[in-house]
């Protein structure tokens, strides 16, 4: 892209970018952070022009408040190319999008460009790894911290080390890890990274609904959180008791097999059983949430048992990775349109049913030949009978007909003049409501007005004629 091209040239050398941020994190590791993140804003690699355009709103649960989102700029990814993905040979280079190489990369028809993309190095529990944000921003300063190696993702205790260090380095600062198995893991499994930022997810406000204690661990807080899944909280202030607990939690769970609740610990060794961990400092004390996962499949479910079934993936049909775990659900950019679709049908349908109701109603109350209410049934009719025709509304008009009397003369009289106008409609040569003028108004016009004459020279006094010549102005403004 040329803007990116035009942007990488005004963007400062890499050493310069890790220079400054080094300078601000001795000052204050908040100070350092801020910074960088309006660097990046402010160098076009986090386009604030596209993120405005996303849809957010809040949705209250038992659970707390959830975040939603439709994402306008990133695609959606399906389960299966993700678990594809992290066996492929990687290309040769950047291996990936979350690889060092990425950072002033020109980018190639399937890899974006970032010239202007800065990534800062920092060292995560004695190893390389580096700082940037993401460019899609989820939530607030959303920022990526990736392994300097293009190692494929894993859960152990040294992933748990590697979190709890990074809370300690940037305690204002949450930080989590996807889970390292297809379907519960993120969309990007071959290259180990956390993901974090400055933002309450509902779930780190959710409380503690059942506090427990571990044999041998009186130092840490642990019990159960009140979440939709099933997430164990421990805490305390020895970083290290909490790596040897969390790890102890992870290999029980590993080999866990319950066959009366349908969790299998593995099938035709295939393992199922991982956890999708979340470090933060709260209260002065390191707190990590262990959220179980198992992605175990069956034929009627061949993207997950307990992932969302195949009846709402018109929703979204992708991986529920950490983000979603912690409570904010990113759902894809097509919703837009289909939801604006989906409202206009409702509310459309919802008119026409009213309308219909309104004059059934209206029309029962009184005489049916003179009740006006009677208009607002034959204007559906006559509407989408001639001026939009509807599939099948010929049957239904005929029916609709008879609901607004079921007396034979009345019945006899509207379905008559109906189904004559329907003929009538055939000819093309002669007559061709669709095209005239005011969406059929002239047509609707000459067939209420055709209809009510009928009934007044039935009728013929002039009390009638004065209700006939209301009925046909009143009919008219309605249309």
């Amino acid at each position: 892209l040329f803007d990116t091209e035009l942007m990488g040239r005004l963007t400062p050398r890499p050493a310069q970018v890790s220079a400054q941020f080094q300078a601000l994190y001795a000052q204050d590791p908040k100070k350092a952070t801020d910074w960088y993140y309006k660097f990046s804003q402010d160098t076009n690699y986090i386009r604030r022009d596209r993120i405005a355009k996303d849809i957010q709103w809040k949705s209250p649960t038992p659970y707390g408040e959830l975040d939603i989102t439709i994402n306008l700029s990133k695609p959606e990814k399906d389960p299966k190319a993700i678990a594809a993905a992290k066996n492929l040979p990687a290309s040769a280079y950047p291996r990936c999008q979350l690889c060092a190489e990425n950072e002033g990369y020109a980018g190639r028809v399937n890899h974006p460009a970032r010239q202007n993309h800065r990534i800062v190095p920092i060292t995560i529990n004695s190893s390389p790894w580096f700082l940037q944000y993401s460019p899609y921003v989820y939530y607030n300063e959303h920022c990526i911290c990736l392994n300097a190696e293009h190692t494929p993702m894993k859960i152990d205790r040294a992933c748990f080390s590697k979190l709890l260090d990074f809370v300690d380095q940037f305690p204002h600062y949450f930080v989590g890890s996807n889970a390292d198995l297809p379907i519960v893991g993120g969309s990007i499994l071959a290259h180990d990274h956390f993901q974090g930022g400055r933002y309450d997810f509902a779930m780190a406000k959710a409380p503690v609904e059942t506090p427990f204690s571990f044999p041998g661990f009186a130092d840490v807080d642990a019990g159960i959180v009140k979440w939709p899944m099933s997430v164990v909280r421990i805490a305390s202030e020895n970083p290290g008791r909490l790596v040897e607990l969390a790890d102890k939690i992870l290999t029980a769970w590993r080999g866990y097999t319950d066959e009366g609740a349908f969790i299998y610990a593995e099938t035709e060794g295939e393992p199922h059983n991982t956890i999708t961990p979340i470090a933060r400092m709260r209260d002065g004390k390191f707190e990590l949430d262990l959220v179980l996962r198992n992605n175990l499949t069956t034929e009627e479910h061949p993207l997950g048992l307990y992932h969302p079934h195949a009846e709402l993936h018109h929703i979204k049909k992708e991986n529920i990775g950490l983000i979603e775990v912690m409570g904010l659900a990113v759902l894809p950019a097509r919703l837009k349109e289909e939801m604006a679709r989906l409202k206009e049908a409702i509310l459309t349908g919802a008119a026409i049913a009213l309308g219909a109701a309104l004059a059934l109603a209206l029309w029962r109350l009184s005489a049916p030949f003179w009740n006006p209410g009677g208009a607002l049934a034959l204007i559906p009719i006559f509407f989408f009978s001639f001026i939009r025709p509807t599939a099948g509304f010929a049957a239904f008009s005929v029916l609709m007909c008879f609901l607004i009397d079921y007396k034979s003369d009345t019945l006899l009289f509207w379905t008559a003049l109906y189904c004559v106008t329907y003929a009538a409609i055939g000819f093309q040569s002669v007559i061709d409501m669709t095209r005239w003028d005011q969406n059929g108004l002239r047509g609707f016009l000459i067939f209420w007005g055709v209809g009510l004459g009928i009934l007044f020279f039935l009728q013929f006094d002039f009390g009638n004629l004065a209700r006939m010549l209301w009925l046909f102005a009143w009919g008219a403004v309605l249309y």
